[in-house]
C-alpha cells in the first residue's frame, strides 16, 4: 500500500502506562478497529515493551 493508491490508515494512540487506548481509522475518518492495551502492575520497562510490541504487531 502506498499513498498514491488512495488507501491509507491512521493509528491514533491515547498513551497511558496501565491502559493505552488506540483506534485505527481509514482515510474517510471511519473507525476500522479500536481497543485498549492493558499492562499489569510492575516495573515500567516490561510494561512499555508490552505496549510497543502490541503497537508494532498492529502495524505489521
Amino acid at each position: 500500500m502506498s499513498a498514491s493508491d488512495g488507501v491509507g490508515r491512521l493509528l491514533g494512540v491515547d498513551p497511558g502506562l496501565a491502559n493505552t487506548g488506540w483506534a485505527l481509522l481509514d482515510t474517510a475518518g471511519t473507525i476500522v478497529d479500536s481497543g485498549t492495551i492493558r499492562t499489569r502492575q510492575g516495573p515500567t520497562g516490561p510494561r512499555l515493551l508490552h505496549i510497543v510490541s502490541e503497537l508494532r504487531a498492529m502495524l505489521a
